[in-house]
C-alpha cells in the first residue's frame, strides 16, 4: 500500500506578492492553460544519456495551432529508479488536455484494451479557476502494489494551497479482493514572507536578500500526490512553484543538495539553475 508522508502544522501566510501577479490572479480573468506567463517546459537531464536527444522529463507541453491554450502533456514524475523504468504506463504519462467550463480532464493519448480513451484525471475547479479537487485513476499511482484511484481535495487560506487532502479506495490484490478506503493529509507550509518551506518530506531554503520577479521550481521526490504535482506542472499552483524569495536549497527524504547558478531572461524570468545538474526552463 502506498506510503505518504504526514507534514502536519499551519504556516505564517501573507498577501500575494509581485511574482502572484506575473502568473496570474486565479479570480476568474486568467487561466493557467491560456496564461502568457506559463512554463512550457521544465527539462532535467538525468536520462538525455538514456534516451537521447532530449526525454521530456519532467514535462513538456503541446499546444493547439494558435499557440495559445495547451493541449497535451508529457510528463513524468521524479520518483523513477531506473532508465528501465521511465516508460512503463506508470511512470510516463502523454495526456491530452481537454477544459470543459470548470472541469479539466486529462486523457491518456493511448487507447485501452477495450480501444477507449482513458481519463487519467478529472480536475474539478471552484469560482476562482483554483482546482478543488483532482480524481485521479490508478495509472497516477506508480508505487502501490494495490493500484488504487485517489481522489485529492484542495484547501486554500489567503489564495495559497494549505491542505491536500488524498482519499484512496481500492483492492487489496488476493484470492478474495478486499476494498479499502484511507485518508491521507498532508500540509503545504510556508515561511512569514510566502515562501513554501516544507511539503511532503521535501524542504526549501531561501536567500532572502534576492527576490526574483518569477520562477519555476519543482525539485521534490514524488513518491506521493503524484496528482498535486501534475497540477503544478499545469501552472495551478503558483505560489508553490514561483516563491517570494530565490531558492538556495532542497532537502527530500533521498537527496538533498544547493541550487546555484541561477540565470534569468530579459523579462527576469529564471531560465536555468544549477542542482546537480543543469536544469533548463523554457517559458511561453
Amino acid at each position: 500500500m502506498k506510503k505518504a508522508f504526514l507534514l502536519l502544522g499551519a504556516g505564517s501566510l501573507l498577501a500575494l506578492t509581485s511574482c502572484r501577479k506575473d502568473i496570474g490572479r486565479f479570480d476568474g480573468s486568467t487561466n493557467p492553460l491560456e496564461s502568457h506567463e506559463q512554463v512550457v517546459e521544465y527539462h532535467i537531464p538525468t536520462y538525455d544519456a538514456a534516451y537521447p536527444p532530449r526525454f521530456p522529463f519532467l514535462f513538456k507541453k503541446i499546444y493547439d495551432p494558435s499557440g495559445k491554450t495547451v493541449k497535451e502533456i508529457d510528463c513524468s514524475f521524479w520518483d523513477v529508479q531506473s532508465p528501465s523504468q521511465l516508460f512503463l504506463d506508470e511512470f510516463y504519462h502523454t495526456l491530452k488536455v481537454e477544459q470543459k467550463g470548470r472541469m479539466v480532464y486529462l486523457i491518456n493519448t493511448q487507447l485501452t484494451k477495450e480501444n477507449t480513451p482513458d481519463t487519467v484525471a478529472r480536475i474539478t475547479l471552484n469560482n476562482q479557476g483554483r482546482p478543488e479537487s483532482c480524481a485521479a485513476s490508478p495509472a497516477l499511482d506508480p508505487d502501490a502494489a494495490s493500484k488504487p484511484a485517489v481522489t485529492e481535495y484542495y484547501t486554500y487560506k489567503n489564495d495559497r494551497v494549505t491542505l491536500v487532502k488524498s482519499v484512496y479506495n481500492g483492492e487489496i490484490p488476493s484470492t478474495h479482493p478486499q476494498p479499502f478506503t484511507y485518508t491521507i493529509v498532508d500540509t503545504v507550509h510556508y515561511d512569514n514572507v510566502g515562501n513554501p518551506i516544507s511539503f511532503l518530506g521535501n524542504s526549501y531554503q531561501y536567500d532572502y536578500t534576492k527576490k526574483p520577479k518569477q520562477q519555476f521550481y519543482c525539485d521534490d521526490f514524488m513518491g506521493g500526490d503524484e496528482p498535486f504535482f501534475l497540477l503544478e506542472y499545469l501552472g495551478y499552483f503558483p505560489e508553490v512553484t514561483c516563491p517570494v524569495n530565490l531558492r538556495t536549497h532542497v532537502a527530500t527524504l533521498i537527496f538533498s543538495g544547493d541550487l546555484t547558478n541561477h540565470q534569468f531572461d530579459s523579462k527576469g524570468r529564471l531560465i536555468s539553475y544549477d542542482f546537480y545538474a543543469p536544469i533548463t526552463i523554457t517559458w511561453k
